[in-house]
């Protein structure tokens, strides 16, 4: 039973290292990448995020306004939104810093 927690309690800290690993926005300056084009399906947009250690285009979910984007691996909020600490796409001049 011991060995089994141990094993989750592992796991857990793995995947919170990898959701939490973040690059620096000039990582892609400095190196070729080559790239495979990418087509988006209807509701999802293209863009390159270095923040998230990626230099190659990736298609995100594109998220109005309420909408979740508490994944940033996945989703985008649409022009004129951010997400919020809750994860929520708000109107980028309601974001309160705290």
């Amino acid at each position: 039973m011991k060995t089994l927690v141990i094993l989750v309690l592992l796991f857990s800290l793995y995947v919170y290292t990898l959701c939490e690993k973040r690059c620096p926005s000039t990582i892609c300056d400095d190196i070729k990448v080559k790239c495979q084009a990418v087509e988006c399906s209807e509701g999802f947009v293209e863009i390159i995020v270095p923040e998230l250690c990626r230099c190659c285009p990736y298609c995100y979910k594109l998220i109005n306004g309420g909408g979740n984007c508490s994944n940033p691996w996945e989703t985008v909020c649409a022009n004129g939104y951010k997400c919020n600490i809750k994860g929520v796409c708000e109107s980028s001049c309601t974001l309160r810093h705290h």
